[in-house]
């Protein structure tokens, strides 16, 4: 079964560095931060892989983080020069970086099939909200260089990215258009996915393409645009109808409250006859304390008379002693 593999690979997913420049709230929470330990591993896993780079037929990176702040893959495609003359790349970017770097791969310059590129909004502040961060005019500088090595034959095709979601779907027909004045050959509409911890009610109210979001109707107004129906745009999850999450509408809100207010004032009925009882209770340890305390008091007296008999006269006892006796049946009996 195994007899026929090849002992190198034939492609190879250059996708084991999490490091980005931006913090997408599709992709996750906060920049990530490397330790010490994390970028031994990097170190450890690009020297295994870096010698069967040479005799690989294709190449792609990098899925999970992005390329270009990768220090140990960019240096290692650097040292990188490959023995088959039509060996491929595959490169998955935020775009940013890709001018300042490009001197460290140039010498790959007609490998490179695709450029794969997210900004997700040319609108400066969405695209701030999503990125993490205001480098669009850097973005955008990097654009213009790529679509010029592009007309250079260094890189054959351009593919934009959109990950549709609340905060930007309306921008749809303007990323479209910028696209294509980038000379993007795809232009991508993805739906966003539970991905890298997303939780289930962030995705909710992301998530445009569930038929019960009250965005839903609008954004498939905006599909109608003549911009949207462009040959170059490959929109992911339009065909496929998302399964109906219901979404926390103000229908769902008035249900809310109604229940509440029914719920409510029971409970507040409860609560309030337990401190009621909580009172009444806390009264009658009061008066029981009391109680004690006057026998205590009377039991003390009669100790005290009984100790004075018992000095003058022995024979006279036992009439004090009675008495205490019945005194201490009776703290007995406040006591139980």
């Amino acid at each position: 079964m195994y007899e026929n593999l090849p002992e190198i690979p034939l492609q190879i997913s250059l996708a084991y560095d999490e490091r980005c420049n931006h913090a997408c709230p599709s992709c996750r929470k906060e920049f990530f931060s490397a330790g010490k330990e994390y970028r031994q591993e990097l170190v450890t896993i690009t020297k295994n892989i870096e010698p069967y780079l040479p005799k690989v037929k294709h190449i792609a990176t990098n899925g999970i983080g992005d390329l270009f702040v990768s220090h140990e893959l960019l240096d290692m495609l650097s040292r990188f020069h490959p023995c088959d003359p039509d060996m491929t790349m595959f490169i998955e970017t935020n775009g940013v970086l890709f001018k300042q770097n490009w001197d460290k791969m140039k010498h790959l310059a007609g490998h490179i099939e695709t450029v794969s590129i997210t900004p997700n909004s040319f609108d400066r502040e969405t695209y701030k909200y999503l990125a993490g961060v205001d480098d669009l005019d850097k973005f955008e500088e990097s654009m213009a260089f790529i679509t010029e090595l592009k007309h250079k034959g260094a890189i054959k095709r351009i593919r934009m990215i959109m990950v549709i979601q609340d905060s930007n779907f309306r921008q749809i027909p303007q990323f479209i258009q910028k696209s294509i004045d980038y000379d993007a050959d795809d232009i991508v509409l993805r739906p966003i996915f539970k991905w890298f911890g997303m939780q289930e009610d962030e995705l909710l109210y992301k998530n445009i393409l569930n038929p019960c979001h009250p965005y839903y109707q609008e954004y498939l107004e905006i599909l109608k645009n003549p911009l949207c129906q462009d040959k170059r745009v490959f929109n992911w999850g339009y065909n496929v109808e998302q399964e109906a999450v219901p979404f926390p509408t103000l229908e769902m809100q008035r249900e809310y409250e109604e229940i509440k207010n029914k719920i409510m004032p029971e409970c507040l009925c409860r609560e309030s006859a337990l401190n009621d009882r909580l009172n009444c209770q806390i009264q009658e340890n009061c008066e029981l304390q009391k109680q004690i305390a006057e026998l205590s008091d009377k039991l003390s007296e009669e100790v005290t008379k009984n100790e004075t008999i018992m000095n003058g006269n022995s024979m006279k006892v036992t009439a004090p002693l009675r008495k205490l006796r019945v005194l201490l049946e009776d703290i007995k009996k406040v006591i139980h």
